[in-house]
């Protein structure tokens, strides 16, 4: 019979911590610029109906979450089959955990010398190395029962092998890279009932989100410091150029031929550039999807290497109107709250979960289906996964079956 671990809705934190950091995502991505400005008496570019519809937005998003949800169901995977899964994860994030290492390593030293938004990407190779270890690794904390024993060494030590490679690229390149890495390891340990809150806990907390805000900006050359020629202090233009709340106040007109919200819900599924439908040139990129993100950076950059992000509340726009804005929000509340309540689960899906999570905590800068996009690829590799553990499960009890009835029958010639 099949057991899953999983703790009690009532007493897991992120049910209630997981809003609260949207708020001060919201307040990051979309108020703070405004915030300060006001308090420097300085104009501000973003309006105040823009400002008063964020926050009508982030309203229904949180009558969607509070939505009672309760995470039943029997469990569909056998304690041994998990277990199986669980070992094959941690070896392979460990052994996946030295190339991911050195590609770590080789692309901060390639990006040392090169300014913000200079240079390439990330290779493709390189791609494929880093979120593989990223599956493989998130399995594991996902498929761990409890932290007694060695369980407690070993998800410090691939937590540790997880951040290494993206804290070094993100020295000098994009800091949500590694951002999005800890918080999804955070989320796991919160909704589990590994971490215990306390007001020391909740201050270390804040560090580390003004860590990863503040020293991967340093480190890549942003200006904090001094003002502008139009002396405006640096440090708001920092944030300025963070907030996306403007693009939703201009951009509403834009009238694009697809969808963005269609077209960037379903860009992992659909061959978009194979197909050359729904396809656009943004700089040197030729036949990129048409999502909202490249869209928008063709208007303003034209450089997909320096994007400018993006703003979901313009993406459901697009698709609706003002219905859409507030229907949409309540929905992908919803949703939010779906994924919080499977998170406290033992499963091999939790880190699928809590990737969708951390991506709905940058949605206010970015698309909406930037969320949920990577799923259907992420279920297809975790049933690979599950269909080796379970078929390596079944050889090996089908050959101490066949080696028990070749020593029943000696016993009985004897």
């Amino acid at each position: 019979m099949n057991v899953v671990t999983m703790v009690k809705v009532e007493q897991n934190p992120l049910k209630w911590l997981f809003p609260l950091g949207f708020f001060l995502a919201c307040v990051l991505f979309w108020w703070l610029p405004s915030m300060l400005l006001a308090w420097l008496q300085l104009p501000d570019p973003v309006e105040r109906w823009a400002i008063a519809v964020s926050i009508f937005a982030f309203v229904f998003f949180l009558g969607g979450y509070i939505v009672p949800l309760t995470a039943r169901g029997k469990a569909l995977i056998r304690c041994s089959t998990m277990d199986r899964c669980e070992t094959v994860a941690y070896s392979a994030t460990l052994v996946i955990a030295i190339p991911a290492s050195v590609v770590g390593l080789l692309f901060a030293v390639y990006r040392a010398g090169l300014a913000y938004g200079e240079g390439n990407d990330i290779p493709f190779l390189f791609q494929a190395i880093l979120y593989t270890h990223l599956f493989v690794g998130y399995m594991f904390l996902g498929s761990v029962a409890d932290l007694g024993g060695r369980n407690r060494r070993r998800v410090l030590l691939v937590s540790a092998l997880l951040i290494f490679p993206r804290l070094m690229i993100a020295l000098h390149w994009g800091r949500f890279f590694v951002g999005q890495t800890i918080v999804v390891i955070l989320l796991i340990a919160m909704a589990r009932g590994w971490l215990r809150f306390s007001p020391a806990r909740v201050a270390q907390l804040l560090v580390l989100a003004v860590a990863i805000i503040f020293i991967p900006a340093i480190t890549r050359g942003d200006k904090l410091r001094g003002a502008d020629v139009y002396g405006r202090p640096e440090f708001v233009l920092f944030f300025q150029s963070g907030s996306t709340l403007e693009f939703f106040q201009n951009y509403r007109n834009i009238g694009p031929e697809c969808s963005p919200l269609l077209v960037s819900m379903t860009a992992k599924v659909v061959p978009y550039s194979w197909l050359h439908v729904c396809t656009m040139t943004v700089g040197n990129v030729h036949d990129t999807p048409a999502v909202l993100s490249s869209i928008l950076t063709r208007q303003n950059s034209n450089d997909l290497g320096s994007g400018t992000g993006s703003n979901y509340l313009l993406e459901l726009y697009l698709a609706g109107g003002m219905a859409a804005v507030l229907a949409g929000s309540a929905l992908f509340g919803t949703s939010c709250r779906w994924f919080v309540e499977h998170l406290g689960q033992r499963s091999l899906l939790s880190g699928v979960w809590a990737e969708c999570l951390v991506r709905a905590l940058f949605a206010p800068r970015g698309n909406l289906g930037y969320v949920y996009e990577r799923i259907p690829g992420l279920l297809f590799g975790t049933l690979c996964v599950l269909v080796f553990c379970r078929s390596a499960e079944v050889l090996r009890n089908s050959t101490s079956l066949l080696r028990s009835g070749e020593i029943a029958s000696e016993r009985s010639d004897s």
